[in-house]
C-alpha cells in the first residue's frame, strides 16, 4: 500500500455521503489492467490503493457493510489480501453470478451505480439486468471523477514523486543520446529507468526527423511508437515521457536538438512556452478549461502561430481523467493536476509539440516538474 489508512478513510466516508445523497445503495467499480491510464479504470484504485496488473477486477462498496473485491486468480486474491485495502477478497470464477448473489445477500432490490460504463464488459451489463431486475442500474461515473479531481495531500506527494522519477530519466537519456541511436534503444532506456527508479508504470513516445523538414516530409511532432530509425546529427527528437508513482501519474513532453541548435525549432520554442506561461498564468480555481484555453490562443495567436490539439488532459489515478479541450467547461478547483502540451502550428503547417504537469493551488497553478523551459542540444 502506497497510502495511510487515513486517506483510505477520507475516500470510503466520502464516497459513502455522495452515494446517500445520489440514492444509491451499492457502486460497483472495475479495474482494468488492459485499460490502465483510460478514463474511469482508476476509480478502482482510488477505492482499494491496489495496483492491478493482471486481467480485471470488481469492488462491491456498500453504504454500510465493507466493501468486497472480487478477483480472477488465487495469485491475485493473494496479493490482494495483503497489499490493498480491502479486508474482504474473493476469489471469481464467474464474476457476473458472484455479483448478483453478493447483492442478494445484502438487499432484494435498490440502486447500483456501475463506474466506470465505458470499460464494463457487455457481457456483465446484460446479465445485470436480467438476473437483478429489481435493481436500478445507475451511471456513477461523475460521482467517482467529482470525488478524484481534486487531489488530498497525500496524492500530491505521490503526483511529486512521479515528476522526479520523470525528470531525472530526461537527464538521463540526455547523455545516451548520439548520431546512431535507435529510437527504440531511447525509449528503453528510458522505460528501464523509471521502473528502476519504482515507477508503477511507463509509458513513452518517441518521434525523430530533420526540422522543419521539406514538402511532405514535414517533421513528425507528435510522437508515436519507436521505430529503428537510428539518429542523425542535425536531427529533432520529440519525446513523451511518463511514467507512474502509486498510481499517479506524470508526464514531461520536451523536443531536442542533435548536434547543434536549430533555428528553426528555437522560433517554435520560444513562442510554444509564452504560450504555456500565459496559460498556466490563468489555471486559478473556478476558472473554465476553455477559458485558460483562450489564454494560450491569444498568446499563440500574438506569437504568429497557431494553437492545436493536442492540448493537454487532467490526470491523477489515469493518465487520462478528462481532456483539455477548447469546449470542456468543466472548472478547476485546488488540487487539479493537468497535464498541459500545447502543440504549436505556423502556415507551412510544420509544428511543435512541448509540456508538463501541473497543479492547481489556492490561487495559481506551479509545474510538478522541476525540468526547466530549457531547449537542448545534444
Amino acid at each position: 500500500m502506497y497510502l495511510p489508512v487515513s486517506e483510505k478513510e477520507r475516500r470510503r466516508s466520502a464516497l459513502r455521503e455522495r452515494m446517500r445523497k445520489e440514492g444509491l445503495d451499492a457502486i460497483l467499480v472495475i479495474g482494468d489492467s488492459a485499460k490502465s491510464g483510460i478514463r474511469g479504470t482508476g476509480s478502482f484504485r482510488y477505492l482499494t490503493d491496489f495496483f492491478i496488473y493482471f486481467n480485471y477486477s470488481l469492488l462491491l462498496s456498500f453504504i454500510e457493510a465493507d466493501p468486497v473485491m472480487l478477483v480472477p486468480t488465487e495469485n491475485s486474491r493473494y496479493w490482494a489480501s495483503k497489499r490493498s485495502w480491502i479486508n474482504e477478497v474473493r476469489l471469481s470464477r464467474h464474476y457476473p453470478s458472484d455479483i448478483v448473489n453478493i447483492l442478494k445477500e445484502k438487499a432484494t432490490h435498490g440502486r447500483l451505480g456501475l463506474t466506470v460504463m465505458e470499460a464494463f464488459p457487455p457481457s456483465l451489463y446484460q446479465y445485470l439486468q436480467e438476473n437483478i431486475p429489481t435493481w436500478e442500474l445507475i451511471d456513477a461515473s461523475p460521482i467517482l471523477f467529482d470525488l478524484r479531481f481534486s487531489k488530498s495531500h497525500e496524492e500530491q506527494k505521490l503526483l511529486k514523486e512521479a515528476a522526479e522519477i520523470v525528470d531525472a530519466g530526461f537527464q538521463a537519456v540526455l547523455k545516451m543520446i548520439r548520431p546512431g541511436t535507435r529510437e527504440y534503444e531511447i525509449v528503453g532506456f528510458l522505460e528501464g529507468f523509471h521502473r528502476g527508479h519504482g515507477s508503477d508504470q511507463t509509458f513513452n513516445l518517441i518521434s525523430s526527423g530533420s526540422f522543419p523538414g521539406n514538402g511532405d516530409e514535414r517533421f513528425p511532432t507528435l510522437p508515436t511508437y519507436p521505430s529503428g530509425r537510428e539518429i542523425m546529427k542535425g536531427d529533432v527528437i520529440c519525446l513523451e515521457m511518463t511514467a507512474v508513482s502509486g498510481g499517479y501519474w506524470n508526464q514531461l513532453v520536451r523536443e531536442v536538438s542533435v548536434g547543434k541548435e536549430n533555428h528553426d525549432l528555437s522560433s517554435f520554442h520560444r513562442a510554444v512556452v509564452k504560450t504555456t506561461q500565459e496559460g498556466v498564468v490563468s489555471m486559478k480555481p473556478d476558472v473554465l478549461t476553455s477559458d485558460f484555453i483562450d489564454s494560450m490562443e491569444r498568446a499563440a495567436k500574438r506569437e504568429g502561430f497557431r494553437l492545436t490539439e493536442p492540448l493537454g488532459h487532467y490526470a491523477g489515478l489515469d493518465l487520462v481523467e478528462a481532456p483539455i479541450s477548447p469546449g470542456s467547461k468543466l472548472p478547476l478547483r485546488p488540487g487539479t493536476a493537468a497535464i498541459v502540451h500545447p502543440c504549436l502550428s505556423d502556415a507551412k503547417g510544420t509544428r511543435m509539440f512541448w509540456g508538463q504537469t501541473f497543479l492547481v493551488g489556492d490561487h495559481g497553478s506551479t509545474s510538478v516538474n522541476s525540468t526547466d523551459d530549457e531547449l537542448v542540444v545534444v
